[in-house]
């Protein structure tokens, strides 16, 4: 395998034309140093990706790499016809227009995750933690 994009949470179109990869808007990190007997120095570099970073996603073209698109959110899902991307915002789960950058809340997605949409684009699934327990949702697409 050959990396292609910096990020995370990849997705790729069906026609496998476009990536949509979500990109932390800041990196935490702390450098610590140590000596151990006096005779060595070590450095250890802790790296943190925080929610309170913010994350983008950006839509990536696979063929040369150029940036189709940008929009705030992450775990990005495309639609079957590549022309929205579902992303996880604070507000819930998001449809993103690729080419306007409208964006549509999906009610009652507040705290959703790991969304994915069927290969016909009616339905779209995710998890939601409530309770303490992990539960996966299945729902007609808006």
């Amino acid at each position: 395998p050959e990396s292609i994009a910096r990020g995370a949470f990849p997705s790729l179109s069906s026609d496998g034309t476009l990536l949509a990869v979500a990109v932390p808007l800041g990196l935490d990190s702390t450098v610590s140093t140590c000596v151990i007997g006096g005779l060595r120095s070590c450095f250890e570099d802790t790296y943190t990706i925080t929610a309170d970073s913010g994350w983008s996603t950006v839509v990536l073209r696979v063929a040369n790499g150029d940036t189709v698109a940008t929009m705030s959110g992450l775990e990005g899902a495309f639609s079957p016809d590549s022309k929205r991307v579902l992303v996880r915002r604070d507000v819930g789960l998001t449809w993103v227009d690729v080419g306007s950058g409208d964006a549509t809340v999906i009610a009652g997605t507040v705290g959703a995750f790991a969304p994915f949409v069927s290969h016909d684009g009616s339905w779209i699934s995710f998890s939601k933690a409530v309770g303490g327990d992990t539960n996966v949702y299945l729902a007609r697409n808006p």
